[in-house]
């Protein structure tokens, strides 16, 4: 008689134990075998979605965010020539991608307060910055 637990494997096969003693029946079930190679496929792409360049937040909640958290000491909209670097300038910085600035936003600064921002609230920030560096890029020709 079938029990409930039959409806998982497709197949089976029989082996014997080194001595060539009894046979025994090994299951190979379909379930197991796709959820192991789902994991690994989700293993495989995690390291490219940590370099994506854009983390999935929203752009325009993210300026929202800068104007009320970083406005008191950076300029969001455009260059500065002196005090902390515009939200542009960094923007503009060949070395600033999401990955980038997600590790800056979650690093110790000397000269920054340091902000505990929730990650949805990152990823919008990011998403902004990075907005900005696609608006203000100079246009090559």
């Amino acid at each position: 008689m079938p029990t409930p637990h039959d409806k998982y494997h497709t197949s089976e096969t029989s082996c014997s134990d080194a001595s060539g003693g009894e046979h025994r029946k090994i299951a190979q079930g379909r379930p197991a075998m796709m959820g192991r190679l789902a994991l690994i496929i989700l293993m495989l792409t995690l390291p490219l979605s940590a370099t994506a360049q854009s983390g999935g937040g929203n752009p325009l909640i993210g300026r929202q965010a800068a104007a009320t958290l970083c406005v008191p000491c950076h300029q969001i909209d455009e260059t500065r020539r002196d005090g902390p670097p515009s939200f542009v300038d960094i923007a503009l910085m060949p070395s600033t991608t999401a990955l980038s600035l997600k590790v800056f936003l979650r690093s110790n600064h000397n000269e920054m307060p340091n902000l505990i921002i929730p990650d949805s609230e990152t990823d919008d920030l990011i998403a902004y910055i990075l907005t900005l560096k696609q608006s203000f890029a100079p246009s090559r020709r």
